[in-house]
């Protein structure tokens, strides 16, 4: 019965996993936060694959690089200037 339990189980997590991945690259090209479910899906599948764990980790490092940059982009750096006026 525990070996049923489990074969389930890691199916259920498998198919969860690669349909949320799979999500993922799509919305690489079509609108959505891909990498962002590319992540979660490693994720889910990291929790059963030592493959899944490896790439999920080098996919997370890709993703808070990204994200450090972007966000660097956005801030806008303070200026101590007092702005000119338009007389």
């Amino acid at each position: 019965m525990k070996t049923i339990l489990r074969v389930a189980k890691k199916t259920i997590i498998t198919l969860t996993g690669f349909v949320i991945l799979i999500g993922g690259i799509i919305m690489l090209v079509a609108p959505g936060p891909g990498l962002l479910f590319i992540i979660i899906g490693l994720a889910i599948l990291a929790t059963e694959y030592i493959w899944a764990q490896q790439i999920h980790a080098k996919a997370k490092g890709h993703y808070d690089t990204i994200k450090q940059k972007t966000l660097g982009k956005i801030k806008r750096p303070k200026t101590d200037e007092p702005k000119a006026n338009n007389k």
